[in-house]
């Protein structure tokens, strides 16, 4: 595990962030202190300081990992939130924790047709590889392409949706 000073060296750092900044991302990660004893979980927003004209780093040390026991957050925030808007959305996640991310990812996921579409794309590869197709002398009593059925008809014969 790295500790915070040897993070993101390339960005100068702020003591107070402007709160009224537009942020371009924002991240929650544990690292280590200073004097290698605690791992604690550290909040890191970058964005461009108007004063300064350069893209700068405000840290912020939240603790011990064990008041904080989530998992790390990333938040690409592109210029849409100010500095203080963005603080207020990692508290927010932070306070809903996983439960919530577990519920929204389970109603996307009653949501969501991609399991029945991929099965009726696999049943339709599986017909068109069955239908193959026979020309030529001999060949009268082989299936032609244009007896194939469309997509319409299989959905009706196996009963889907």
């Amino acid at each position: 595990m790295t500790r915070i000073s040897e993070v993101l060296t390339d960005f100068p750092r702020v003591a107070q962030a402007d709160p009224n900044a537009m942020a371009e991302w924002l991240i929650e990660v544990p690292m280590l202190t200073e004097d290698f004893r605690e791992t604690h979980r550290f909040q890191i927003i970058g964005y461009k300081d108007t004063g300064r004209n350069e893209f700068v780093l405000h840290v912020t040390d939240l603790g011990s990992t064990v008041q904080h026991p989530g998992p790390p957050l990333r938040m690409p925030i592109l210029g849409e939130h100010s500095v203080d808007e963005a603080k207020d959305m990692a508290i927010e996640a932070r306070t809903r924790g996983t439960e919530h991310i577990l519920e929204v990812l389970a109603q996307k996921q009653t949501e969501s047709t991609l399991l029945a579409d991929a099965a009726d794309q696999a049943e339709v590869e599986q017909l068109v590889a069955q239908n193959i197709s026979r020309f030529g002398p001999g060949q009268i009593a082989g299936t032609q392409r244009n007896a194939f059925p469309t997509l319409k008809d299989n959905k009706s014969k196996f009963g889907r949706r």
